[in-house]
């Protein structure tokens, strides 16, 4: 009988324990602290794997950092523990909705209506959804379903006006933008549209009044300058039309689309090298653009550039293969350069392109292929810095750097011990307030302070029959200190039979590997400031390797071993051989976060978006913060 009670209490506690960091996690998240949300739910579901809420909200939690397919997974894995739970098929429908799957949004949209029929948020996303695949009857009756239901809800009115602004029913357009104005006065995207129907009614100045008032609300609207910018661009007002455009990159400086415009609002005004550096820009995101080659071709023309824009035609051919303009352009180009065969044959194409009606005609396939290559990338929808749906701005891609064994004070020691048992063991002879740890930095106390460890070591070392254990300390704090080949020395020191060999590779590693860091870095400023020209030399890099190897000989499942040859690996720029260490770090420990974020980066570093994706999605899950700008930058579109 104790036993039993004893058992029910514990479950109780369990359970009290599970609600409490789901309420807490909750809390995170309505406080727009995401990353904070994830760690809890994470810990939720490592203790209750069929807790439906755990899964659904860390669902939400990453969809608003842009983690999309770490969100899907999570919604989808809530729809099966919980066959009934509404919630969670309407967001499954919204994350596919927004990456254009409308036919599985749709079925996940009417699921949810089936089991909750009187939510009018449902029949607005599948009212939004069936719109995009050109069903508006259906799509209309869904928005005024979802009015009925429930009056106030903007987003219907406004997706019901946009209905009418693209049909040309600009009065009932402008009706229900007023509505949804009317019920939410600081709805600043119902301005930005109403904006846009006036202008289509010919009103340009009550256009350009609702641009400028919510840029007067609200200054970090970069839709709003975006139609500011068009507004002026149209007028052929240049100044105006320029500062808008860099308003609009300096909030959102990925949107292709204002880049482009910006290019050809400079082309327009004869400043060709500009508008050749805003389609170069266009190109770096979006490299199947086709018009950006074709007019950036055009501008290269006029700042007699003829080889750049034989290049240009040549991508613009290569995409679109019936395009006779670009012959027949690419065909002047090859006269400027005096290669009169290559004019010849150009001209002739485009002659015969031209006269051939079979060229201009195209299959529905065809046409939608060729919509794809010209489809600008515009990223304003996922852009809202305000409300904290995007917590982490992309910049430049820092792969996370290799593991060390480090010197720190007892109370930093926490990271990575569950890899090394022998490790603990170490630090257990050590009489001092510092112990070893695994880290990805260098160090975590001062020179000061390493000096004065080592002078205790030393005496150890001469002293004590355990100086072989000492002589590995020695070794982790010279090479802290960066004197490389003492550390070497040390270590080299120790039995190779000893039952933490495979700790004594590990560490030779990391010293081959700093030295060959340091010897890069050498001989780079030689080259920067001594102007000598060297080769690098990677004999250290392939040392490290080496070193790497025996260490997984001696273990064969100590993880980091496998990832610091990753590292190095990669360094040696052999991706396909470190994405497959990366792999088998992480099949022996399959939380190993930095693992999945440096396979990801080099995953879509080769191309391979689907994996790359999937990887930083994971890596962000486990809490490497950064995974969220890359999955912002080059997952989200």
């Amino acid at each position: 009988m104790f036993a039993v009670a004893n058992f029910s209490s514990l479950s109780l506690f369990a359970q009290l324990n599970i609600n409490r960091y789901l309420i807490e996690g909750q809390q995170e998240l309505q406080s727009n602290n995401f990353t904070n949300a994830i760690s809890i739910f994470n810990k939720v579901i490592e203790s209750s794997p069929e807790n439906h809420q755990a899964f659904f909200f860390r669902g939400v939690a990453k969809l608003e950092l842009g983690d999309k397919l770490g969100a899907e997974a999570d919604f989808k894995q809530t729809t099966l523990i919980h066959h009934g739970y509404s919630p969670a098929f309407y967001y499954l429908g919204i994350v596919q909705t927004d990456q254009k799957d409308y036919y599985d949004a749709i079925s996940n949209f009417d699921k949810a209506i089936a089991i909750n029929s009187i939510n009018s948020d449902y029949l607005n996303a599948r009212g939004f959804a069936k719109a995009q695949i050109g069903d508006s009857v259906n799509a209309l009756k869904d928005f005024n379903e979802a009015l009925k239901i429930d009056p106030a809800n903007i987003n219907a009115y406004l997706n019901r006006s946009i209905m009418g602004l693209e049909s040309k029913k600009y009065t009932k357009a402008l009706q229900d933008c007023n509505s949804a104005i009317g019920l939410m006065p600081e709805f600043f995207n119902a301005y930005i549209l109403r904006g846009q129907i006036k202008l289509f009614m010919k009103d340009s100045l009550g256009a350009l009044k609702d641009f400028e008032y919510t840029i007067s609300k609200d200054s970090n609207n970069a839709m709003a300058y975006y139609y500011m910018a068009g507004y002026y661009h149209d007028k052929n007002n240049f100044e105006p039309a320029l500062r808008n455009y860099a308003k609009v990159i300096a909030l959102d400086p990925y949107n292709a689309e204002c880049y482009y415009n910006r290019a050809t609002l400079y082309a327009q005004h004869d400043h060709f090298a500009e508008a050749n550096t805003d389609y170069t820009k266009v190109i770096a995101l979006n490299p199947k653009n086709l018009f950006a080659y074709f007019y950036r071709a055009n501008v290269r023309e006029r700042l007699k550039d003829y080889q750049g824009a034989i290049d240009d035609y040549s991508t613009v051919i290569s995409l679109y293969p019936t395009f006779y303009n670009a012959y027949y352009l690419r065909s002047l180009a090859y006269r400027e350069v005096k290669n009169y065969k290559a004019y010849a044959t150009d001209k002739r194409i485009a002659e015969m392109l031209m006269t051939n009606n079979d060229s201009i005609h195209y299959s529905p396939e065809e046409i939608t292929s060729n919509k794809k290559l010209f489809e600008l990338r515009s990223e304003f929808e996922n852009n809202d810095t305000a409300q904290g749906k995007i917590q982490f701005k992309p910049y430049e891609i820092i792969m996370k750097t290799q593991f060390n064994i480090i010197l720190a004070r007892n109370d930093a020691v926490k990271e990575y011990q569950k890899f090394n048992p022998e490790l603990e063991q170490l630090n257990t002879i050590k009489p001092t307030d510092c112990k070893m740890m695994f880290s990805l930095k260098n160090t975590d106390i001062d020179v000061t302070e390493l000096l004065k460890e080592r002078s205790i070591i030393d005496s150890l070392v001469r002293t004590d029959s355990l100086s072989q254990m000492y002589q590995f300390w020695k070794s982790i704090i010279s090479g802290a200190i960066v004197n490389y080949s003492q550390a070497l020395n040390s270590v080299s020191k120790i039995s190779d039979t000893s039952n933490y060999s495979y700790l004594i590779w590990f560490v030779k590693g990391n010293l081959h590997f700093a030295m060959g860091q340091k010897d890069e870095n050498d001989q780079l400023n030689n080259q920067l400031f001594v102007n000598k020209n060297t080769t690098f030399n990677t004999d250290y890099y392939m040392q490290a390797i080496q070193d790497y190897t025996v260490a997984i000989e001696k273990n064969n499942k100590f993880s980091p071993a496998y990832y610091n040859r990753a590292y190095a690996k990669g360094v040696l720029n052999d991706y396909r051989g470190a994405i497959l260490d990366y792999s088998v770090s992480i099949f022996y420990d399959n939380s190993f976060a930095e693992a999945y974020y440096n396979r990801g980066v080099l995953y879509l570093f080769l191309g391979d978006k689907e994996l790359g994706c999937k990887d930083i999605s994971k890596a962000g899950e486990l809490g490497i913060k950064e995974s969220y700008n890359l999955l912002y930058k080059y997952c989200d579109h």
